[in-house]
């Protein structure tokens, strides 16, 4: 009889091992909200001998010991007590009695709930960044709120990503210390940005690569750059760099009499007027403008559709 049921545990453990969980099964647990609900839709067995095996049990008396299907209805609605005498679809075999660990375990898991993807949309806090290495330039302003996807997801395999993206355009203003308390308008820019319209938690496989420090897994499962909109904004004589995730000067040959200005033109400029001194203006002298004379912007809301699909 022994050598019966080993036979039949050891035939049931490999039709368990090399049977893969149906993807709707697989779903059904993910959205969960309880064990209850498990237990309503799904076939849990309980077995004497292979459930929490790694216990020492001790049965009454010994024979021919079959599982027992939990049901929700009489299971996780009964006290402990109730469990150990609790109906079953076959006839109740007093040495199925279930064990009292499992038995105090299972009573408790009413009242486990299950949590959810907090993987949303949410307005995170973009700076600007600023390549003009002159300390005397400031930009304002340092930063935009625009909408990302933060968050995490249940599944330990599984990350939140953006689902749909669109690039949005900022202005900023670009303004140089002259002293005595005054700034002068240098420029004013346009900074491109992404803002994420939709988000989801999707698994990236077994194989996901660890990155290093500037790097955040990307909707193709590979290592991206995080300051995505530096890439944007990445134009003329600059190229983008994937490998250093910076913004990059390409290097020209210049003519006899000039030099390559990599840090702030990116371009050829004669020696000789890259060293002069500029003449500054005497801004007291110039007239003031009224700029509460200017017509104020309206805030205009866009609603717009999903998004790019494929990211």
């Amino acid at each position: 009889m022994r050598s019966m049921l080993l036979a039949f545990l050891v035939t049931w453990a490999h039709q368990v091992q090399s049977e893969t969980i149906p993807k709707h099964l697989r779903d059904q647990l993910n959205k969960a909200k309880s064990f209850l609900e498990i237990a309503e839709n799904m076939e849990i067995l309980y077995h004497p001998l292979l459930t929490n095996k790694h216990i020492q049990k001790s049965y009454t008396t010994e024979g021919p010991r079959q599982p027992i299907r939990i049901k929700a209805a009489n299971f996780l609605k009964s006290s402990p007590s109730r469990l150990r005498t609790m109906v079953v679809e076959e006839p109740k075999i007093g040495n199925n009695a279930m064990d009292v660990q499992t038995t105090e375990h299972l009573s408790l898991f009413g009242s486990i709930m299950q949590g959810n993807d907090t993987c949303q949309l949410q307005s995170v806090c973009v700076p600007i960044r600023n390549d003009n290495r002159d300390p005397q330039v400031v930009l304002y302003p340092k930063c935009y709120e625009v909408m990302q996807c933060t968050g995490s997801c249940c599944d330990e395999s599984e990350r939140c990503h953006p689902q749909s993206v669109r690039i949005v355009e900022k202005p900023v203003i670009e303004m140089l210390y002259i002293g005595n308390n005054k700034f002068i308008l240098n420029q004013t820019l346009n900074e491109s940005m992404e803002e994420h319209t939709s988000c989801s938690c999707y698994d990236c496989g077994p194989d996901v690569p660890e990155c290093p420090p500037g790097f955040a897994i990307g909707t193709d499962c590979k290592c991206q750059c995080m300051n995505k909109s530096d890439r944007y904004n990445c134009q003329g004589n600059h190229k983008w760099n994937e490998d250093k995730c910076r913004c990059e000067c390409e290097p020209i040959e210049c003519e006899r009499g000039q030099t390559f200005d990599e840090l702030d033109r990116c371009a050829c400029v004669h020696k000789q007027k890259r060293d002069e001194v500029p003449i500054e203006p005497d801004v007291d002298s110039l007239p003031a403008v009224d700029l509460s004379s200017l017509p104020k912007l309206k805030a205009r809301v866009v609603h717009h559709n999903p998004g790019i699909r494929g990211f």
